[in-house]
């Protein structure tokens, strides 16, 4: 294991700020369980930082033929780099892959987007945890495209990586700069999570159905709500309204059955 240097600590943790992140195409996520989602994954590993107090329990899950460098920092130096209070004692720093549209803005959306399966659109959901938890959930269901508005929260948000639990891996995310009637259009079968909707039960989603799901505070936009198919997930209790992340699981449940 290598030392870590200042230079190196410095270029790592300005990777924290979503500026640099998409200016150097890198990112970064913490935890044993990471490092294997991505060592898993097609995505290329730059380096990884270990603790040094926890350096030899970790090196017994790293790979023997490692091609990346394996730095080692004291925990000074190591909590500059961690988002997480008692933060488990590895650092994975993870480049954009450069085949495909990871990390672009798009005016608009991809071809390779439009007709293929089932997605989810995501229109200025706030919520770094809230985004993580959709991105886990369309993961889990095999849901493999979501759609983001630009005002939608980073996926490479440190509490966005947590809470996706790697699934930023395997499910593929495009941001578009806004969401035009004409861009709506090219989708088939719309749909729109909001209060006023037909009750989910009743409503019958198609294989290449595009979900939309709206802002924490405001739901899904007049635009949308224009052109779409409005549907509800019924209320029986007295809660004021659903956790977004936790819509999105009865949806994609519901899509799938």
């Amino acid at each position: 294991m290598i030392p870590l240097s200042t230079a190196k600590l410095t270029f790592f943790k300005s990777l924290l700020a979503k500026k640099y992140r998409y200016a150097e195409k890198m990112f970064l996520v913490e935890g044993i369980k990471m490092f294997e989602e991505v060592y898993r994954s097609t995505f290329d590993i730059v380096a990884a930082v270990v603790l040094a107090e926890e350096s030899e329990k970790i090196s017994s899950f790293l790979p023997q033929n490692a091609d990346f460098p394996l730095f080692v920092a004291k925990k000074e130096a190591f909590q500059q780099l961690a988002t997480l209070h008692s933060p488990e004692g590895m650092i994975t720093v993870i480049r954009f892959p450069a085949t495909d549209n990871f990390g672009k803005m798009f005016t608009d959306i991809p071809p390779d987007f439009v007709g293929q399966g089932q997605h989810f659109l995501l229109e200025n959901i706030q919520d770094p945890g809230n985004v993580g938890t959709i991105l886990r959930i369309a993961d889990w269901f095999g849901i493999s495209q979501v759609i983001c508005t630009e005002g939608t929260a980073d996926v490479l948000n440190p509490k966005t990586l947590r809470s996706s639990m790697g699934a930023i891996f395997r499910v593929k995310v495009a941001y578009l700069k806004t969401i035009s009637p004409e861009f709506l259009a090219l989708f088939p079968e719309l749909y729109a999570a909001d209060m006023q909707g037909t009750p989910i039960q009743d409503t019958h989603f198609s294989a290449n159905a595009c979900i939309v799901l709206g802002n924490e505070a405001n739901g899904v936009s007049k635009t949308v709500l224009q052109q779409a198919k409005a549907f509800t997930i019924p209320r029986i209790g007295g809660a004021e309204s659903l956790n977004v992340g936790v819509a999105a699981g009865i949806i994609a449940y519901s899509l799938r059955h």
